[in-house]
């Protein structure tokens, strides 16, 4: 019988990479040091709260437990005395479902089953009378994507209920962690601060649980964290490795004509390169006036010329946004996606290479999560560009200066 750390011992490591070369050939090195290290707590149970830059792969926490459980199903000999689920599962709390329709995405070209369980998917469920609830019950999806909001539901409560669904979960997930303390405040989402509560109160103790960010700081926000985790000293793992993007370069501009303006022609010398590039705005109002500014300087509008230019929101439909992000990967035609904070957080988009923010956004870990869109291909030279007023640069400077 493996012993309870059997996965973070030596025999356990080589048995992983053997398994993900075998299962995701496309993986040619097998898993990086620090993916490797965190799967292993992750199948041994335990908690982790790791901390690494934008593209480093921290989605293999969630992506390849399954599929260890899964292999070892079918083939037992590769692990004696190992008892795989026999339907694995486990729970990704997203905070927005543009990650969690992304995350289903990425799933599936791993050949993992996934469901975002987000409003519009469920209600489409229920239109075509199907019983999400018990589908996920049962185990039918091996990932669950879910937002902190439908976690406190009579549905949820029900899964968690489940016998089949506790004998099979594996981990409970807070993807982009660091928004347990900037969201989760009583004046914007609340329930962000009870996602560690659910994880606690309504899951088996055994389980891993774990969080995922690269944008925490150390210090408070990472007390903050831990505390809503129920993560204490002694019983996880702090796992902190650098958030430096080496292949991005940072460019900070004054902005020559103010966001509430009309025109904004500081763009156009990033976008004349022809470089997929992302536009982060902070206001809705503000993303609709940049798209009629890009437009109306195409010559010829037509279906094609639609596709060059593209915004992405949470008031777009699931269909749309997914659609968007198929484009940029897959449409040469498309280049520029305007879009408001719905696309800051964990979207996965190897295509893009430049990342342009018009202003500042509410927190400088949001701004590194923006510039974290881009580059996520690590033999790509990325941009990231803030476009800041002169009183924001002026203030940033006398800031930095206390500090000579």
């Amino acid at each position: 019988m493996p012993s309870t750390q059997y996965w973070q011992s030596l025999e356990g490591q080589a048995l992983l990479n053997k398994i993900v070369r075998k299962r995701i050939p496309e993986w040619t090195s097998g898993l990086k040091h620090a993916q490797a290290e965190v799967v292993g707590k992750v199948l041994d149970g335990e908690k982790i709260l790791w901390v690494s830059a934008t593209g480093e792969g921290k989605s293999a926490a969630f992506q390849i437990p399954v599929i260890i459980h899964e292999e070892i199903g079918r083939n037992a000999e590769l692990c004696p005395g190992f008892k795989a689920k026999e339907k694995p599962v486990g729970i990704v709390v997203t905070p927005t479902k543009g990650l969690a329709a992304n995350i289903v995405t990425e799933l599936s070209k791993l050949s993992v089953s996934a469901f975002a369980y987000t409003h519009n998917n469920v209600t489409q469920f229920h239109k075509d009378d199907i019983d999400i609830v018990q589908a996920i019950s049962e185990c039918r999806y091996r990932i669950v994507c879910v937002d902190p909001e439908h976690l406190k539901t009579e549905e949820w409560r029900r899964i968690a209920s489940s016998s089949i669904f506790r004998s099979n979960i594996l981990f409970a997930c807070s993807e982009e962690a660091h928004l347990i303390d900037e969201w989760g405040n009583p004046d914007f989402r609340p329930d962000f601060r009870y996602i560690g509560t659910y994880f606690s109160s309504r899951l088996p103790s055994n389980i891993s649980i774990f969080a995922l960010s690269a944008t925490v700081e150390p210090g408070e926000s990472t007390s903050i964290i831990c505390q809503h985790l129920s993560f204490r000293a002694a019983n996880f793992h702090l796992i902190r490795g650098s958030n430096e993007r080496p292949n991005t370069q940072f460019i900070v501009e004054n902005l020559t004509h103010g966001i509430g303006g009309e025109i904004f022609p500081q763009l156009l010398p990033y976008l004349a390169s022809g470089r997929k590039t992302i536009i982060h705005c902070q206001t809705l109002e503000t993303v609709y006036r940049v798209y009629i500014y890009l437009i109306s300087l195409i010559d010829d509008i037509n279906y094609e010329s639609l596709h060059l230019i593209r915004v992405y929101h949470s008031l777009c439909s699931d269909k749309y946004n997914t659609q968007t992000l198929n484009m940029l990967e897959n449409n040469p035609n498309c280049q520029v996606v305007i879009a408001t904070v719905a696309f800051a957080n964990g979207i996965n988009v190897r295509t893009l290479l430049d990342s342009i923010s018009l202003g500042t956004s509410s927190s400088f870990n949001l701004t590194w999560q923006e510039k974290g869109r881009v580059g996520r291909d690590p033999s790509s030279l990325a941009r990231g560009v803030l476009l800041v007023s002169p009183a924001t640069l002026k203030k940033a400077e006398k800031y930095i200066e206390v500090f000579l």
